[in-house]
């Protein structure tokens, strides 16, 4: 009887074990999941290939997708407006003619292009079919490139005469709210909640970041500088890291985690001339005269990975992704549109790996189970 209740005993006792090293491990396995949230995605590869293209009069600059349609800013014709419903058959709804337009934003029902000697451009675009224009600005001074757009606000970059900050609340009147000059030959900006992000040339071999905090429109102010090799051409956030490329250097990854001392973290010398570069999911695209577009893994951003190079002759400039589809605005070629198909791998997540260690203890728990009747049966 005694032996019965001493095995009985110490099972209870193994049984306490086995529910408290459960518990750890769930414990683990839990912070370990709140850590990495999902599974490694690792890239074997990525392809592009052409599904359809449309010509836009001979230098298509950039390109921006709202609802299946595509509005692409061509510094020699002007503004075209394209339904991309069948990416194979792209047609065109209409066209706005626009001096050496270079840029456009579309937001709600309006359409925002610039104009290299004419500044700002505002047109109505809720019948894509018949656009018309409401309004303009321009200073006459600046020669206006990209333009962004930000709750009733337009960001310029307007060359020598820097940023410009348009307020475009009446649409057929805006006006100038504030602006930021003496930082060089502004050609591209950036904008993330209340800081913009402004690359300027200042010489030519010199190009300057420049950070400015513009909670106050009207008076913004510089909070940040770094000054780097090359003509810059385009500027991408994304979290904690900015992506600065140029024209002779490829691009350039900064750390901004603190907003006030970005640092470089890493520069990557491309071939070709690069002008756009956009990321997400890990992947880099980044556009280039002459050597079209390139994808890369930047799982390891001090070592990107170079997965596919599409080139068909043309002079990639602008890109816009949309789900699985790349939109590139490629000068003489026009609006091209490429499907992207990418093929990845897994790392194991923590719950699988936590399956080899349940089944660990398991078999743990019934060799110990064994060696105590066992040992009581002896």
């Amino acid at each position: 009887m005694f032996d019965c209740l001493n095995q009985t005993g110490e099972i209870m006792i193994l049984k306490r074990k086995i529910i408290f090293l459960f518990t750890i491990f769930f414990i683990l396995n839990f912070l370990i999941c709140l850590k990495f949230n999902t599974a490694q995605i690792s890239y074997e590869s990525v392809e592009l290939t052409e599904l359809g293209q449309i010509e836009t009069g001979g230098s298509a600059c950039t390109v921006q997708i709202v609802k299946n349609i595509a509005y692409v800013a061509d510094d020699f014709s002007g503004l075209h407006i394209i339904n991309v419903t069948n990416p194979s058959n792209p047609k065109e709804l209409a066209f706005v003619e626009v001096a050496h337009s270079y840029s456009v934003v579309v937001f709600d029902q309006y359409a925002y292009a610039s104009s290299l000697y004419d500044g700002l451009f505002i047109y109505d675009i809720s019948d894509p079919m018949n656009p018309f224009e409401l309004g303009g600005y321009t200073d006459d001074r600046g020669r206006s490139s990209q333009v962004s757009y930000l709750n009733n606000l337009v960001f310029l970059a307007n060359g020598y005469d820097g940023l410009e900050i348009i307020d475009v609340s009446d649409p057929q009147d805006p006006f100038e709210l504030g602006n930021f000059t003496d930082i060089g030959d502004v050609r591209t900006l950036f904008l993330e909640e209340q800081f913009c992000f402004v690359g300027a040339k200042i010489s030519d071999t010199t190009s300057s970041l420049r950070i400015l905090n513009v909670t106050n429109t009207s008076v913004p102010t510089q909070i940040a500088r770094y000054d780097t090799s090359g003509e810059v051409t385009d500027i991408f956030v994304e979290d904690d890291l900015l992506y600065f490329s140029t024209w002779d250097y490829g691009f350039e990854v900064f750390n901004i985690s603190n907003i006030h001392e970005p640092f470089p973290i890493f520069s990557y010398n491309s071939i070709g001339h690069t002008v756009n570069i956009i990321t997400g999911e890990n992947l880099l695209w980044e556009s280039s005269y002459f050597t079209g577009v390139r994808v890369y893994d930047i799982t390891n951003i001090t070592e990107p990975i170079e997965l596919f190079n599409y080139v068909d002759g043309g002079d990639a400039i602008g890109l816009f992704k949309h789900e699985d589809i790349l939109f590139v605005a490629d000068k003489s070629d026009g609006l091209e549109i490429l499907q992207i198909t990418i093929i990845t791998s897994e790392t194991p997540f923590p719950f699988k790996s936590g399956i080899i260690i349940i089944t660990t203890i398991v078999s743990f728990i019934e060799f110990k189970k064994r060696r105590v009747k066992n040992k009581h049966n002896l």
